[in-house]
């Protein structure tokens, strides 16, 4: 409960104007680790996706077949390409740059 709480307190804080990356506090919830890249599919792809007009540190509990997962609302950040990339090298790096809202995803183990 008091996760809970803290968390709607930070929002408030937050949403108004997203701190630098070095001051994000990421815990990740009790029983769940962060889902790798290699364990994402298009179904949690479109359920995350579906998530990112929910305000900031929202959390959504769902389950694909057995597995269990945690959706949470949280500020990330993609560096920006240094001065002087071309248009090529520039999509290398993943966009949006800067802060901006995503969905990380946790499973359950």
């Amino acid at each position: 409960m008091f996760n809970f709480i803290f968390c709607i307190f930070f929002q408030i804080n937050i949403e108004q104007s997203i701190p630098p990356k070095s001051n994000i506090l990421q815990v990740i919830p009790q029983g769940y680790s962060i889902l790798s890249n290699q364990e994402t599919n298009i179904t949690i792809h479109k359920i995350a996706v579906s998530l990112l007009g929910r305000k900031l540190w929202t959390i959504t509990l769902f389950s694909i077949g057995d597995k269990k997962y945690l959706a949470r609302v949280e500020p990330h950040y993609h560096p920006f390409p240094p001065a002087g990339t071309t248009l090529e090298e520039q999509s290398k790096y993943p966009k949006p740059w800067g802060w901006h809202k995503g969905i990380t995803v946790y499973r359950h183990f």
